[in-house]
């Protein structure tokens, strides 16, 4: 990562945990809210605990069959696929 962009992580991890409450939801009406937020993700070089701690935030009505952290985890892992045969 360019060193002139460091400073700008900090704020973009504050206003994306911010967003961050709402990702279930809004993956109604956008499918694809799981791989922009991995896309995002991995472009932050967050690490696992940073990653658990932000999933932690997402708000889920009841008791999904298929969690927030599952929906994730197959985004991530289609980005990093993608992202390995590119």
């Amino acid at each position: 990562m360019s060193h002139s962009y460091c400073h700008y992580i900090p704020r973009l991890t504050i206003r994306f945990e911010a967003r961050i409450v709402s990702l279930d939801d809004e993956s109604i009406d956008f499918p694809a809210a799981y791989k922009a937020v991995a896309t995002l993700i991995r472009s932050l070089s967050m690490t696992d605990e940073e990653i658990d701690a932000l999933l932690s935030k997402v708000d889920v009505y009841g008791e999904p069959k298929i969690t927030p952290r599952m929906k994730f985890d197959k985004a991530l892992t289609q980005f990093d696929e993608e992202a390995a045969s590119a």
